[in-house]
């Protein structure tokens, strides 16, 4: 998943860079509605925290160069959206998009929609979720800016995996890492099992797919794999697909 894609110059260069998923940081003003699409200052070391983009122009470009009737479009490396929360007083953005889909009638859509409930308590994120009734198309990620992330514990991800994904209590659909630029660390977050993995570099992140170790195991998620079906949990995973507009959406297979 290509990390920080807040401007739409950005779009095209991290898909030819061989992101098969979008991660953007979306805006908004305290009346609820959208402000731009922007992160700001602090982000990743050598990323620029300023780029900012309309959302609905965002939107739009996205929708064009994924149109398959449009001459060299990126039809078969997107796929659908994960809505995102940090706190748990943010789940109000959830219910407002669901409520949305009622209104117009589009409950049906609602099977290409996941959930991200952050990266706060387990326990806490699987009640919310259990208030709300929502029970699958469940993504949780974790991890920290890439400044950090080299120094991170992998605990939580490995619980994430083994006990919330993997055994017969588990709620999890699939588990992504962030914000991972490493060949070392990525290669161990694929061997502990995760779905996916957002990253600044996904030209690395290609490169390590591509080793002996996991190109039996591993590839990059299309538009024609299920981004909430976990295969062979325990070992044989695809890599991350779904466009990913944080803070309100994503995308990850």
């Amino acid at each position: 998943m290509g990390h920080l894609v807040n401007s739409i110059k950005e779009i095209p260069e991290y898909l030819e860079r061989g992101s098969n998923v979008l991660e953007s940081d979306v805006k908004f003003f305290k009346n609820g509605s959208v402000k731009a699409v922007h992160h700001g200052f602090p982000c990743d070391c050598g990323r620029k925290c300023e780029n900012s983009a309309n959302l609905a122009n965002y939107l739009q470009t996205v929708r064009n160069i994924t149109d398959p009737n449009t001459p060299g479009n990126y039809y078969d490396q997107l796929i659908r959206v994960v809505f995102y929360f940090e706190k748990i007083e943010e789940k109000d953005v959830l219910l407002g998009v669901m409520d949305e889909f009622t209104l117009r009638g589009q409950t049906a859509r609602l099977k290409d929609v996941g959930f991200d409930g952050g990266t706060g308590n387990f326990s806490d994120i699987a009640k919310i979720f259990s208030k709300m009734n929502i029970k699958d198309n469940i993504w949780i990620g974790d991890g920290t800016t890439n400044c950090f992330e080299p120094f991170k514990s992998f605990e939580r991800l490995k619980q994430a995996v083994d006990i919330h994904r993997d055994s017969s209590k588990g709620f999890i659909s699939k588990v992504y890492q962030w914000t991972n630029d490493l060949q070392s660390t990525m290669m161990y977050a694929l061997r502990i099992g995760v779905d996916g993995m957002i990253t600044n570099k996904p030209e690395v992140l290609l490169k390590v797919l591509h080793l002996p170790e996991f190109r039996e195991d591993y590839r990059l998620a299309t538009i024609y794999d299920n981004p909430f079906e976990c295969h062979d949990c325990d070992r044989n995973n695809e890599l991350g697909a779904a466009a990913y507009l944080n803070s309100a959406y994503g995308y990850l297979k």
